[in-house]
């Protein structure tokens, strides 16, 4: 599983970068075989108030050619990776599962 990781608006820390890869991982590792990448965008968005949101899209692209996307939106980066890595870990999970039952489904002989 190739990780990409890209900082929009901002300079990334290697702090955050090494968070990100290490969340990343842990969260998807049991999917490995089944991802071919994950690309990571962090952009800092300066609200109308002057606050400050960190948005975090995660986009996996799975070797069967199916692609999965999850957004996020969090005060800060590494909340923002947290659950955005939790919210692929289940994303990915359900899409897997869809396409194993789906077979299982077309496999079965007709009770008619």
């Amino acid at each position: 599983m190739k990780t990409y990781v890209r900082a929009v608006n901002f300079q990334m820390s290697e702090s955050v970068l090494s968070h990100a890869e290490s969340r990343l991982h842990a969260a998807l590792d049991r999917f490995g075989s089944r991802i071919a990448s994950l690309k990571l965008r962090l952009t800092d968005d300066h609200g109308p108030k002057h606050g400050t949101t960190i948005h975090c899209t995660l986009e996996a692209i799975l070797k069967n050619g199916d692609t999965v996307m999850v957004e996020q939106n969090a005060p800060d980066h590494f909340v923002a990776i947290d659950k955005a890595a939790g919210r692929m870990k289940r994303t990915v999970r359900r899409c897997i599962n869809r396409k194993r039952d789906s077979r299982i489904r077309e496999a079965r002989p007709s009770l008619a």
